[in-house]
């Protein structure tokens, strides 16, 4: 077998000398010859810091030079004919094959792998031709002009041509968010603050709106494009919650007058009796089970009526005002959504044909966009 050596020319120094120094300190001797009155050795090149350090040792001239022993590399190739021969066939494909298209990977939608390959086909790229021949940039253009495609590369490595196709999204799969509705108004405010999440607003703080108004458009302006988006946000303002009680110097009441009627109702299994009626035209009604037991399949239950009346009292209306004035501002207070913010609360008195009109109003922030 061929292995590499290295040649040592050692000058002023007997053959037989340098041999039995290099055997004595172990050094394998592949072959020494005479030439031009010089010592040629040549030994194993993993030897080599054994050797120099015996020559140094016994002060020879010499040189140094890595190679390979002339006459064993002959033999070599002599007996290893085969070898050789399949070597250098690999070396000549290896310098070979990179310079021709032995592969094509396509990575692409499905539905784009046939346009893509007419296109290899009208430019004559197919395998086995030479890679210098491939122009990639015009390959890359008609990629790209395929109806679909968005974007197309095209990379050669080693043997190898790569081609990446990206597609656009179909038209019918964008997605309009827009349902081009504004947000409108749900009632009549004065407008405080806003939080616009998509669109645009119509109004700014400060600004009285009514009942329909439009509060947020669904659209934008881009670059000085205008730019359907959905209408969404949240739209706050001063809203007005009011109550008013008519008083004509009469108080009415409604009492109970003291008079009453109790009637009872017997439902057996599933037979059920009518429910009775009241003798009184304003009344109220209690009721009561005189037997319930999942035991008995009979129910009884009692019905009393009391009879209410109106009861009038003539009061001035000085003397009723402040009553007048707690009832309609409770009225008015009642209507105020809970987490709405009072901002103010008022009460006026109007006269008109010997009534009096008491009016409170509660100002309050709440949202007023209609959502």
């Amino acid at each position: 077998m061929f292995r590499r050596r290295d040649k040592y020319v050692i000058r002023n120094a007997g053959k037989a000398g340098v041999i039995n120094a290099m055997v004595s300190a172990g050094i394998h001797i592949c072959r020494a010859e005479n030439a031009e009155g010089a010592l040629v050795v040549y030994a194993k090149s993993r030897d080599r810091q054994k050797i120099i350090v015996l020559f140094d040792k016994l002060c020879y001239n010499y040189e140094i030079t890595e190679g390979t022993d002339k006459a064993s590399l002959v033999r070599f190739l002599k007996t290893r004919s085969v070898l050789v021969a399949g070597a250098l066939l690999i070396i000549a494909m290896t310098v070979s094959i990179p310079r021709f298209l032995y592969t094509i990977t396509l990575e692409c939608p499905p539905y784009l792998e046939e346009e893509a390959m007419t296109v290899l086909n009208e430019r004559g790229i197919k395998r086995g031709m030479i890679l210098s021949e491939i122009d990639t940039l015009s390959l890359k253009e008609g990629l790209t002009a395929i109806e679909g495609v968005s974007f197309a590369d095209t990379e050669i490595k080693g043997s190898t041509l790569k081609i990446r196709i990206k597609a656009e999204l179909p038209k019918e799969s964008v997605i309009d968010l827009s349902d081009g509705k504004a947000v409108l108004a749900a009632t009549d405010a004065i407008v405080t603050r806003q939080l616009i999440f998509s669109g645009t607003a119509v109004f700014e703080a400060g600004d009285e709106v009514h009942v329909g108004d439009e509060l947020i458009v669904p659209k934008i302006e881009v670059e000085g494009k205008e730019v359907s988006v959905p209408a969404r946000g949240e739209i706050y303002g001063l809203i007005e919650y009011s109550a008013t009680i008519p008083y004509n110097g009469v108080t009415v009441e409604y009492v109970k007058s003291g008079r009453s009627h109790k009637v009872r109702k017997a439902d057996f299994l599933w037979l059920s009796g009518r429910n009775p009626v009241s003798p009184f035209e304003r009344y109220e009604t209690r009721t009561k089970f005189i037997v319930s037991d999942f035991l008995l399949p009979v129910k009884i239950t009692e019905y009393v009526f009391d009879e209410i009346i109106e009861k009038r009292t003539e009061e001035p209306f000085a003397t009723a005002k402040d009553r007048l004035e707690k009832e309609a501002m409770s009225l008015a207070t009642s209507s105020v959504p809970d987490g709405a913010r009072i901002f103010d609360r008022e009460t006026i008195v109007i006269e008109a044909g010997g009534i009096y009109y008491v009016t409170a109003t509660v100002t309050a922030e709440g949202r007023i966009d209609a959502s």
